[in-house]
Parts: C-alpha cells; structure tokens; sequence
C-alpha cells in the first residue's frame, strides 16, 4: 500500500469514527426543546406570564427539574381550556417531559 492509500485509509477511517460519535451525540436539552416553548408560548394565558418568564430563566441556568415544574403547571391551567388549544398544550407538554426524561440526571 503506497503512503498516500495509507493515509486516506487513515482519514477516512478517522472520520468516519467521528461520524459515528457525532450521529450518537444529543443535542442539549436548551436546543432540543427551543421550539416546543416557542410554540407553547404562542397557546399562553394573559395570566401566565410569570411562570412562562420563569421557564425561560430556569432553561437559561440549565435547571431542567425547575422547567420541569413549571411545565406541569401549565399542563394544568390547560384543564379549563377550549378543547382544542387544551388538546395543543397537553401535548406539548408532553413532548417537553419527554425531553426532560432524557436527560441525564445529575
């Protein structure tokens, strides 16, 4: 084997290991969940202000059991919702503890 088919065997075995690793890697629990609030925030009541602006807080300083909280309050105010918006919140709310329970525990 010449030196240059050396070292593209070599390359290409490197890449594609971090490939491999890249493929397994989650990304954090801040971008995973960007979206979901987002969308959440648009479903919000005039009086939930302040639990929304602590979700954002709490995501900020990475404390997940905090957000994790504040998500089942609002899963609650949903219960006196239209049937359609309660049903939209519900289920955010649901994707967003998924995520939660993904996260390592610390």
């Amino acid at each position: 084997m010449s030196a240059l088919s050396q070292f593209m065997h070599t390359a290409r075995t490197i890449l594609d290991e971090q490939d491999r690793a890249a493929s397994k890697a989650q990304p954090p629990f801040f971008t995973r969940t960007t979206w979901l609030f987002a969308e959440l925030e648009e479903l919000a009541l005039p009086g939930e202000i302040k639990l929304f602006i602590g979700m954002k807080v709490a995501r900020l300083h990475g404390d997940i059991a905090g957000v994790g909280r504040l998500v089942d309050k609002i899963h609650a105010n949903s219960a006196t919702m239209e049937s359609s918006r309660r049903h939209q919140r519900q289920q955010i709310c649901g994707w967003i503890k998924e995520q939660i329970a993904r996260e390592p525990r610390s």
